[in-house]
Order: C-alpha cells, then structure tokens, then sequence
C-alpha cells in the first residue's frame, strides 16, 4: 500500500501532523522546488513571459461567497480568533484568489474561502494546548471538517476542506497534483507569513490587500506563535522553525507595501 502523500487526510489521521525521517526529507525537497518556482518566476517576469498573468488580477472582482455555509465560518472565525489572525485569514482569501487569477484556476470558491478563514485555528488560545502532540495544521484541518461536518456538508466537500489546510505548511503545492483549492490557500499563507512569491502580485494589488485587512500587529502575533505555543517536535511547525520560518516571518516585505498620503 502507498504511503499517504504529505498533507493528506490519509497522512494527517494516521500521523497526527508529526513528520517521519522521511517527511522530513520531503519537506526539504519541496522547499528547493518552491525557491526554484520562485527564481524561475522572477526571470521570467523580468524576461516580460508573465504579462498575461498580470493583466488578469482584478483586485475588485473578489468577493466572498454569498452562502449560508460560508457566512457561519465567517461568523465561526469572528468568534475565536484575534483581530490580527483574523484579518491574516481575510488576506489569505485574498491573495488566494490573486494567485488563483494569476495563474488561471478555477477553485470552488466556498471551499477556498472557508479553508482559508479556518486554516489557522490551531493556533488560537482555546486549541493551541493541541499543538503539543499535533501539528496545528491538522488541528485546523480536522476542525474545519467537524464544522463542515455540523454544516451538512457532504463528505466529498469535507475531505478537500481538511485538505486545503493540512497542506498549507508544505513549501510547495503544486497544482497538478493536489485541489486548487489546497494550492491556492498555500500560496496565499505564505505571501501573507513571509513574502513568497510577492513579485507575482505586485506592489500596488499587494497595497490594496493590506489597505482592505490591515496588517497591524500582525508580524509580532504570528512570530510570537512560533516563540511562545509550544509546538510538537517533529511538527511542520517545530521543523520549519529550525530552518530559519520565523526569520523570514520578521523580515517580511510586503509589511512594507502600504498605501502612505501626503
């Protein structure tokens, strides 16, 4: 039998989020293909290959889905996090629909925009004592699927929510292989954590993201995250640490990509 692909369902009920030797090695793998996409994508913008993809962000086509499943995670998010991890959750949404323009895919966007208001559930003050013996990843993953799950939502829909998370601290996800959704919330997370792949977007579209969610406070909370919940050894979370996340996390660009008046 095949062994559960990293970030699965599969993989986060049967590991709880807590990466083998060989989880481990894959991470590194896919860290090199994410900072390979990223080299190759700066080249080939500064080669003008990406003007297509620019001429289709639309900021103000973005919306939230306007159904009741999404208006209670909406509700549901308000109620547990702060106001810092719920305006990066908002961001999320709206750099993963950017990078969703960006690269011409389709997500099912009540899945997108509830994955990525859940997604970092796990680190809030009434689930973080989770994160002790599992990644906060899959603690996100599995509460979203509960509330799916509460919501009515058919196993097939609840099976992609729970993945759409568990996946988004591998430094990679690629399109071919997993949801869209999952890729998009990944690549939304990391722009907003620490800058990935914000030469895409660009400066203006990135200053109206943090205009719409302000991103006060918001570098301090997610690097006090990493500091002060203590986090399963072995963890995505305690793995990505050692290799240098919180750094990149407190020397973010796009902090800096504000709107500023005369």
């Amino acid at each position: 039998m095949a062994k559960p692909y990293l970030g699965s369902f599969d993989w986060g009920e049967h590991s709880n989020g807590i990466l083998s030797g060989s989880d481990k090695l894959k991470v590194l793998q896919l860290l090199v293909k994410s900072q390979l996409g990223q080299a190759f994508s700066r080249l080939g913008q500064k080669l003008g290959l990406d003007k297509q993809n620019l001429a289709r962000l639309n900021f103000d086509a973005i919306k939230a889905p306007d159904t009741s499943f999404c208006k209670a995670a909406h509700m549901e998010a308000l109620t547990i996090y702060s106001p810092e991890l719920m305006f990066h959750c908002i961001r999320t949404y709206l750099f993963a629909c950017l990078f969703g323009q960006y690269h011409n895919q389709q997500p099912d966007f009540e899945l997108l925009y509830t994955g990525c208001l859940l997604h970092d559930v796990g680190l809030t003050s009434s689930n973080q004592c989770q994160c002790t013996s599992t990644g906060f990843q899959v603690v996100g993953a599995r509460y979203a699927y509960d509330f799916a799950e509460r919501h009515s939502q058919l196993a097939s829909r609840r099976v992609p929510l729970y993945e759409s998370i568990s996946y988004h601290l591998n430094p990679f996800v690629p399109f071919t292989d997993q949801t869209v959704e999952a890729a998009l919330l990944q690549r939304g997370a990391m722009l907003d954590v620490i800058g990935l792949n914000h030469h895409q977007l660009g400066k203006q579209v990135i200053q109206r993201v943090n205009k719409f969610a302000p991103r006060d406070g918001f570098t301090e909370a997610i690097v006090g995250s990493m500091q002060n919940i203590e986090h399963a050894v072995g963890s995505h979370a305690h793995f990505l640490a050692k290799l240098g996340f919180e750094k990149l996390a407190s020397t973010n660009k796009i902090d800096t990509m504000v709107e500023t008046y005369e």
